[in-house]
């Protein structure tokens, strides 16, 4: 499944859409750790707006300019 996220985060590096000093592994952790959390720790609900919160939250520091 990292395979997949890491072709997602090249395909966009290579776009032009992520910044040129993203580290793709660290990327991966960032957006997938919170919903494990939730899961596996908190045992809360992963639900779509908990995904999107993640994903608004961390997309930002990813993306060029």
């Amino acid at each position: 499944r990292r395979a997949v996220f890491r072709g997602i985060l090249t395909r966009a590096a290579q776009r032009g859409e992520l910044r040129d000093d993203v580290d793709h592994e660290l990327a991966i952790d960032l957006l997938v750790g919170p919903i494990f959390t939730r899961r596996l720790v908190t045992r809360g609900p992963v639900t779509r707006k908990h995904a999107d919160a993640v994903i608004n939250l961390v997309l930002p520091m990813l993306q060029r300019g």
